[in-house]
């Protein structure tokens, strides 16, 4: 905990000294941009149940991510980018792609590795999202796979659309072969002013399964430091199809944003497995900021600005989410309530503090309390 606090009182002394500390270059036809972010988190975690060995310690920390991208674009028609966490012992990309831009119009064409256009809070940076962890919806989430996707705006800047055709090698299958999904994506931002905004999308995903593989859907409380307490283990599968509705709308510095996602597993058998995630969550800047809105993807990005560079921004933030894997296999119900405190010391220094507290019919009651020192570059 001393040397978390330390390292606190380092960067936040550096990032007064420099607003401003990412790499550019720009030749008026290629324009090359280096940028980096590292997390550094602690995690406190208790287990009421004697059964469950979760493999945690009391208190643990440690660097959870350390990002080093680097984005090209050349002529303003083609963007390469290569994101790598140097966290990962075997170095593989985050995303890996190059994009074709404004072709027939203003859409975009993206070929490589990156992620399947599904959800709100997940196509948000990591970067950029109000908890340390992400909500109990992830579990339906594909995440980066291998395809072709085209996206851009659609009747106006305020609504978008992404479809695209993946080779599937995420998290979820037991074996790579030849799966393969589509997946798609359809947001509107219904209306925008100074002090409102609101946003409405719908996902869809068909994953096609071969040879007989498996799939199996599985996940801990909302901490990384966790085994996972509910998995539907391995259910050998003809086809899935997920489907995700959001919402997100904010007044001056209050928002909410939820999601309901939902899963439909055909086994082998023919017979049909339903699951199901949902996640609502409020979040309020005592500071009066607020999000800025990404157009071109329907997404949220970083704040819009800070409104007193010399003492920050600070967030609230609590959330509710549910996870249900009851259906025929009776593998667990998890319910996760966070309260979260989140200080913008600038716009590229960040402490987050997250309570959860978690139960699930399988393990009982589950305290968590983590915090991220989170610096971009």
């Amino acid at each position: 905990m001393i040397r978390f606090l330390l390292l606190i009182l380092f960067l936040f002394l550096s990032t007064k000294a420099s607003a401003e500390v990412n790499f550019k270059f720009n030749n008026d036809q290629i324009i090359a941009e280096l940028n980096s972010f590292f997390h550094l988190d602690f995690n406190s975690f208790n287990n009421s149940s004697s059964t469950i060995d979760n493999n945690t310690d009391s208190y643990s920390d440690g660097f959870r991510r350390a990002r080093l991208a680097s984005v090209i674009n050349f002529y303003d028609k083609i963007k390469f980018k290569a994101d790598y966490d140097f966290i990962q012992s075997n170095l593989t990309p985050r995303d890996l792609f190059l994009e074709f831009t404004n072709i027939l119009g203003e859409n975009n064409l993206r070929v490589g590795h990156f992620k399947e256009p599904f959800g709100f809070e997940e196509l948000s940076s990591v970067s950029n999202v109000n908890f340390i962890e992400r909500s109990l919806t992830r579990v339906f989430h594909p995440i980066r796979n291998n395809g072709a996707m085209i996206y851009g705006n659609l009747i106006d800047q305020n609504s978008t659309y992404a479809i695209g055709l993946f080779q599937n090698t995420d998290k979820h299958l037991n074996k790579e072969n030849s799966n393969y999904s589509i997946t798609g994506r359809l947001t509107n931002l219904l209306n925008e002013s100074n002090t409102n905004r609101t946003h409405l999308g719908l996902s869809y995903r068909h994953l096609n399964i071969k040879n007989r593989n498996s799939i199996s859907f599985k996940h801990q409380p909302e901490t990384f430091y966790s085994d996972n307490f509910l998995n539907t283990r391995e259910i050998i599968l003809n086809k899935s199809d997920s489907l995700g509705v959001e919402l997100f709308t904010d007044y001056k510095s209050l928002y909410l944003q939820s999601e309901y996602l939902a899963n439909w597993s055909k086994n082998a058998s023919y017979d049909t497995n339903y699951y199901s995630s949902f996640y609502t969550q409020i979040g309020y800047f005592i500071t009066s900021e607020k999000r800025e809105y990404l157009h071109n993807t329907g997404t949220l990005g970083d704040l819009e600005y800070i409104n007193n560079s010399d003492y920050g921004a600070v967030e609230l933030v609590a959330r509710y989410s549910t996870l249900d894997l009851d259906d025929k296999d009776k593998n667990g119900v998890m319910d996760n309530m966070t309260l979260g405190l989140n200080y913008y010391i600038s716009k590229q220094l960040r402490l987050m503090f997250d309570y959860t507290y978690s139960k699930n019919n399988i393990s009982g009651k589950t305290n968590i309390l983590l915090g991220r020192l989170q610096l971009e570059l």
